[in-house]
């Protein structure tokens, strides 16, 4: 993320204590730093990195919400200025300071909180927005799964009717072939037993 005055910010949150995590730091940064410069560049300009890790256990157990790392002279205890700096930041220690309290309702599953109201009124609009999200994909299957059942009812309807056109026509050709059959002075019970039907339906036939 670009800051201002040619700095970079790195903003990493991490859950679990499983690595060392200084070392992390540092990779990152020195990832950062090549990604943001180019071939040629002079050492003056390349951008300060701030690397602000986020964690849920005091890394260093000093009791600190906050641990500001930076490189120090040893033998003056004066700063060295090398463009890096690493800001450490946990959820497990409250100190009752404003950092503290921020990272504590980050805990919360609902942000919402008068000394940080635009955070608040954020948080509130992406939760909105994944509601929102989570309601439209509801509808989308709805819509989806109803679609398929009136597809399929659709299908069956369609076949049946098929089906009676079939057995509707099926009839009217057996009708013709026991007219032609009668015509042709053909006994009723051998034309029954010709179109596989019974003496009276073919009698019926011939009547009308």
């Amino acid at each position: 993320m670009e800051g201002v005055e040619d700095k970079v910010y790195n903003i990493e949150i991490q859950r679990s204590d499983n690595c060392n995590h200084v070392k992390r730091v540092r990779y990152n940064a020195s990832t950062i730093t090549i990604n943001k410069s180019e071939p040629g560049d002079e050492f003056e300009d390349v951008k300060d990195v701030i690397v602000i890790y986020i964690s849920e256990f005091d890394m260093f157990g000093a009791g600190k919400t906050v641990y500001h790392v930076e490189n120090v002279i040893r033998e003056t205890g004066n700063l060295v200025n090398d463009g890096l700096m690493s800001v450490y930041v946990n959820t497990e220690v409250a100190d009752d300071s404003l950092i503290s309290d921020l990272m504590q309702c980050f805990l919360k599953t609902d942000f919402r909180d008068d000394k940080f109201p635009n955070i608040s009124r954020r948080m509130k609009e992406l939760k909105h927005g994944e509601e929102d999200e989570k309601m439209c994909k509801s509808v989308e299957e709805y819509a989806e799964r109803k679609a398929k059942e009136a597809a399929k009812e659709a299908a069956k309807e369609a076949a049946k009717k098929a089906t009676e056109e079939a057995v509707k026509k099926a009839m009217a050709e057996k009708k013709k072939t026991v007219e032609k059959l009668n015509d042709m002075g053909m006994d009723i019970s051998l034309i029954a037993s010709a179109v596989d039907m019974d003496e009276e339906t073919i009698k019926q036939w011939l009547e009308k």
